[in-house]
């Protein structure tokens, strides 16, 4: 009889093994809410003209992105010697993998990544700039600055090699005054144009081009038609010459009135990001990227998690030491006798 309780009372403590381990569940906000979405804009001032967002229904049902992992990318003549040639023989690896975050470390370094991660590639270039003609800071090992576009490689097919663009960090890294990078802060997206590349912005197919762009990213068909905007944003090159810190041109702006890049840092307790087009809120879709950077401790999860092993351990205890709640015995020391009461 005690050999049975003592082995229920084991596979009892076995059960509240993982109550105690219980991993790390964070608290993430939805993504994509239909009627969050709603109010994202003010609508514009020809409202057949107002865009129209995904449903939340057609959101969740896109395929998840992958995530590969990247490489870095060099200055010119200082990357090791076969490092191009090694690259091109490694296999795609996806690093982003939920089913492996346990811990909270894990979600933390798992947001870092999705900062860091590009979603558009193009081929990469044969060579990267010198040192000296790229106004970025290049490591002490030759490596140039990742959160840079184009400076960072993938291998998304073995045998292709590709540069990334437009990650989170693009926009979102802030270099300091002494040098060292600040993630997360109002980024300097624009840099200094060299004058070479200037002369070539001003060329008829340059600007050509660039009018095609300006109107796809910028028009504002209600106030001037493609043809006219076309026309004076070829006059203009506006942007080709000047950088302007901490501000970039959106859908919603244009070019001549770019706005400030919003600093990420501690929007969790923000509630918000106040940028140049509205308030965004970070239970709304700028979270799908940025939230798993800013998980929240479940404290109710673990503090249940903790109120179950303390009681499986009481039951635990109770079985081993006294028996059951019916015996006569229970929760009492071994070898003392309850008295009856003489009538």
């Amino acid at each position: 009889m005690h050999s049975g309780t003592c082995l229920l009372g084991c596979a009892m403590l076995a059960a509240a093994v993982p109550c105690a381990a219980q991993e790390f569940q964070p608290t993430i906000p939805k993504a994509w809410d239909d009627k969050a979405v709603e109010g994202f804009e003010v609508p514009l001032a020809q409202r057949d003209r107002t865009p129209r967002h995904l449903t939340a229904e057609q959101y969740y049902a896109l395929k998840v992105r992958p995530i590969y992992r990247s490489y870095p990318a060099y200055a010119k003549g200082r990357e090791p010697e076969g490092y191009m040639e090694s690259l091109m023989q490694k296999e795609p690896e996806i690093i982003f993998d939920p089913s492996k975050l346990h811990t909270k470390e894990d979600w933390i370094n798992a947001g870092r990544i999705v900062f860091d991660a590009d979603i558009l590639f193009r081929p990469a270039p044969k060579t990267q700039p010198s040192a000296g003609e790229t106004p970025w800071p290049v490591g002490s090992d030759g490596v140039l600055a990742q959160f840079v576009p184009g400076f960072r490689y993938y291998i998304r097919k073995k045998g292709v090699l590709e540069a990334g663009v437009n990650s989170c960090a693009n926009c979102h890294t802030r270099i300091m005054p002494d040098g060292s990078i600040f993630e997360g802060g109002q980024g300097i997206p624009n840099s200094p144009s060299p004058r070479a590349r200037i002369r070539n912005l001003l060329t008829p197919e340059a600007l050509r081009q660039r009018a095609v762009t300006a109107w796809i990213n910028y028009g504002a068909p209600w106030v001037m038609g493609q043809e006219a905007y076309q026309e004076a944003i070829t006059r203009v090159p506006v942007g080709a010459a000047a950088a302007w810190p901490s501000v970039f041109a959106r859908q919603g702006t244009s070019l001549t009135h770019p706005v400030h890049v919003p600093s990420l840092v501690g929007t969790g307790s923000l509630g918000g990001i106040p940028s140049g087009q509205c308030t965004v809120r970070v239970s709304q879709p700028l979270s799908a990227r940025a939230a798993s950077w800013h998980l929240r401790h479940n404290e109710k999860k673990m503090l249940r998690g903790i109120a179950r092993s303390l009681l499986s351990l009481v039951i635990v205890t109770t079985f081993l030491w006294g028996g059951c709640v019916s015996c006569e015995q229970f929760l009492m020391f071994p070898g003392v006798r309850r008295t009856r009461a003489s009538s």
